[in-house]
């Protein structure tokens, strides 16, 4: 209904609806839901009312699932999981939203260092945020080389100073830049 709203003169009412799903395997029951119970119903409203709600679920033109996931192996597992299911359910999945990316503040020669000196058995504070840090990398490593598809990275937002409004308008700045870049072949 929200997608066939229109003002008196034809346009569309909403520009965009975003719709946050549940986990994993909830959202894959969902988006398989039509094609399971339009072999169940094979005429009637409700069964008219199924195909333009799967026109509109599996349709690139309409729709675009976003996969949003954290730089950490079970979550990008989940989300290598997820991508697949729509695929087999035939949404479009537009792409993927890292959050809660944290900024390394190690040089590459630092990290080298830092990798030497604990294989070596020497132990250093921060060795918890170092080990998350290149876990995260891994991570996203394994999401980036897996996934042909835009890649938008959202940091980690600490200590929140800004106003809601404010960081709203940084991450759509980011997304859009993200996108672009995607686009131009430039990944994200």
């Amino acid at each position: 209904s929200l997608l066939k709203a229109t003002y008196a003169d034809g346009n569309p009412l909403h520009e965009r609806l975003i719709i946050d799903l549940p986990a994993t395997g909830h959202t894959l029951a969902l988006t398989g839901l039509p094609e399971i119970l339009g072999r169940v119903i094979t005429r009637g409203p409700i069964r008219e009312a199924l195909i333009e709600g799967q026109k509109f679920l599996n349709s690139s033109e309409y729709s675009s699932a976003w996969v949003v996931t954290l730089p950490e192996p079970l979550p990008v597992s989940e989300s290598l999981e997820l991508i697949e299911g729509l695929k087999r359910t035939r949404v479009p999945v537009g792409g993927v939203i890292v959050n809660r990316l944290r900024a390394n503040p190690f040089s590459a020669s630092e990290q080298q260092a830092l990798q030497a000196w604990l294989r070596s058995g020497g132990d250093i504070p921060g060795f918890r945020l170092f080990s998350e840090l290149e876990e995260n990398q891994a991570a996203l490593k394994r999401l980036v080389e897996t996934v042909p598809l835009p890649l938008i990275k959202a940091p980690e937002v600490e200590g929140l100073t800004q106003s809601s409004v404010d960081i709203v308008h940084t991450l759509v700045h980011l997304f859009e830049q993200s996108l672009s870049n995607a686009a131009a072949g430039g990944g994200a």
